[in-house]
């Protein structure tokens, strides 16, 4: 390299710098042309002097300052800053207790403005917002600067009561509420407080589980159900929060006393004989409410007298034991009263169902001879009065109450058969017991009677004993009562007319005394003598043996049951015999 391209070397390397600057120079609005000469060469070096010295990152010249304010105010905070070109803010927030690090806040976020800007707004605060922390970052192309800390302090707003509660009047039992409200910071806090006669104890705080109180800790109280016991009670609210506190006025409550009212009536009770019966009312009312039940006497007077067996006569519930029918149809009532009046319950009545009779000695079986009188006697237990009715079998399981004719106390419990005869031979009879409970019948008892001896049935049968068999005189003697028949029966040798001439009324011939069946038993005899020729004349011309029919005992007409001799009604079916039928027997 010679010397003239050596002399030219700081030329070259101020035009490559020229170059370079003019770079900035754009943005600084300042154009630097190539130096042509050597004072051009000055200047341009003067002028790259200049543009170095405007050229500047931020610098923070105003910082934003702590800031105290009342809740719901705007707070607000400022920056300054300079350096070269357009500078950029960006404000960011720490939030206590100050875990995290600063963060950007968003323009979006409608609790703040500016917050891209040299002013930022924090609008409506609340004590949630207190110790904030708020700091500002400028920034350009050379670099940014951030400001210092800036705090904002919210101060709570103590309660103010803007509605007191206001005194209430109701009646016993009616619910009253008493309503506060109040202004102030943040949360706020109620508790209400009571005051009872005689006002010798302050106030003091309703618990939230008191059974007689709801909304203890809102801005409405109610009393549910109050009584005369809390009358002239005084209530008020304390509001509250991280400020302060602040006391509503006092309301008195007035509770106004009510007569008693009925609201369950007695209900009509039945029950047995040593049972109990149990009687219930409800009523309402002010106060303490007294019970007096009565029971009806006569003549509409009412007695409250507690007799034997009640129980609970000055409750709400009453107790009676049915100690026998007697109390049947017994009615009672409930008086309740209190201070201010008193109201009496509708009637009730008690039904007693007596218990049905028990047989405890059932009728027995009687033997007797005819003509002896025979008793049958039943015991039973029951309540109140028993009914007694006897009576005997009639047929086909029909029972007839007993008659008077041959017999007493047919509505006693000992019946007595007066004079038997042998047509109550096998009578079945048993007795009905009743009351108001019910009926029961013992058992089955029979009456067994047995013919009498006579002079004229042994005389009978002396004759039958020497009077060889087969003879028609044996055979008359043999059935003094229905000779006769059998005498005609073997005359004529007709059986069908020994069916007819077998026919004789019952009734009729035990009407006959003694005397006129002796009578009647000669005039037979006689006949039959007079029969004797006329016979063997018919057993000799027919050259056969006839058998001759001998009389057995009577057949009813009705039911063909054999039966005794002179007996009246069948044992059978109940019927009077009638016309019967001679049992034959053949020898």
């Amino acid at each position: 390299m010679n010397k003239k391209t050596k002399a030219y070397r700081p030329i070259t390397i101020l035009l490559a710098m020229a170059a370079i600057l003019s770079l900035f120079a754009a943005e600084q609005q300042t154009v630097y042309a190539a130096p042509k000469a050597l004072p051009d060469y000055l200047a341009a070096q003067a002028a790259i002097a200049n543009a170095t010295i405007k050229l500047q990152p931020p610098q923070i010249t105003t910082h934003p300052q702590n800031k105290s304010v009342i809740e719901g105010q705007t707070a607000s905070f400022t920056v300054a800053a300079t350096g070269s070109g357009t500078l950029k803010y960006q404000w960011q927030l720490r939030r206590p207790p100050y875990i995290s690090n600063f963060a950007d806040i968003s323009s979006t976020n409608s609790q703040y403005t500016g917050a891209s800007s040299p002013t930022l707004q924090v609008a409506a605060n609340t004590t949630a917002s207190n110790g904030n922390r708020y700091r500002c970052v400028v920034s350009n192309a050379l670099g940014s600067a951030t400001s210092n800390t800036a705090t904002l302090t919210v101060n709570a707003v103590a309660p103010a009561i803007t509605t007191h509660p206001q005194s209430k009047s109701v009646s016993d039992g009616q619910a009253a509420s008493f309503t506060v409200a109040a202004s102030g910071s943040g949360t706020l806090k109620y508790q209400w407080q009571v005051r009872r006669p005689p006002f010798t104890v302050d106030f003091a705080d309703i618990a939230s589980t008191n059974s007689q109180y709801t909304g203890a800790s809102s801005p409405t109280l109610k009393v549910t159900a109050p009584t005369t016991a809390s009358n002239n009670n005084r209530y008020r609210c304390v509001v509250s929060n991280s400020a302060g506190s602040a006391t509503s006025n006092t309301a008195t409550l007035t509770v106004n006393a009510t007569a008693p009212t009925i609201t369950t009536q007695p209900e009509n009770q039945s029950v047995a004989v040593g049972q109990t019966a149990t009687f219930f009312v409800a009523a309402s009312g002010s106060g303490t409410l007294k019970y007096q039940w009565e029971y009806y006497h006569r003549d509409g007077v009412w007695l409250d007298t507690e007799l034997a067996g009640f129980s609970g006569m000055n409750t709400a519930t009453l107790k009676v034991q049915a100690t026998d029918a007697s109390m049947d149809g017994r009615r009672f009532r409930c008086e309740v009263s209190n201070a201010v009046g008193s109201v009496y319950s509708n009637e009730a009545k008690i039904s007693v169902t007596p218990d049905a009779p028990i047989i405890t000695a059932h009728p027995q079986n009687k033997s007797v001879t005819e003509g002896q009188a025979a008793t049958f006697s039943v015991s039973a237990t029951g309540t109140g009065t028993l009914s007694y009715q006897w009576e005997y079998y009639h047929r086909d399981g029909v029972w007839l109450e007993a008659d008077t004719e041959g017999f007493s106390g047919m509505a006693t419990p000992t019946l007595k058969v007066t004079t038997s005869d042998t047509s109550l031979n096998g009578r079945r009879l048993r007795v009905e017991v009743s009351n108001a409970g019910g009926s029961v019948y013992s058992n089955e008892a029979k009456i067994t009677v047995t013919a009498a001896a006579s002079s004229a049935a042994t005389s009978t049968g002396q004759s039958e004993a020497s009077t060889p068999s087969g003879s028609s005189t044996s055979t008359a003697a043999q059935e003094g009562q229905n000779g006769a028949s059998s005498a005609n029966e073997t005359a004529s040798g007709d059986p069908a007319e020994l069916d007819e001439l077998a026919n004789v009324d019952l009734e009729e011939a035990s009407a006959d005394n003694d005397s006129n069946l002796l009578a009647k038993r000669f005039r037979w005899e006689w006949i039959l003598l007079l029969c004797i020729p006329v016979m063997a004349f018919i057993i000799i011309a027919q050259n056969r043996k006839l058998k001759l029919a001998k009389p057995g005992m009577p057949i009813c007409g009705n039911c063909g049951a054999k039966v005794q001799t002179g007996t009246k009604f069948c044992p059978e079916c109940g019927k009077p015999m009638g016309v019967l039928k001679q049992d034959l027997i053949e020898e």
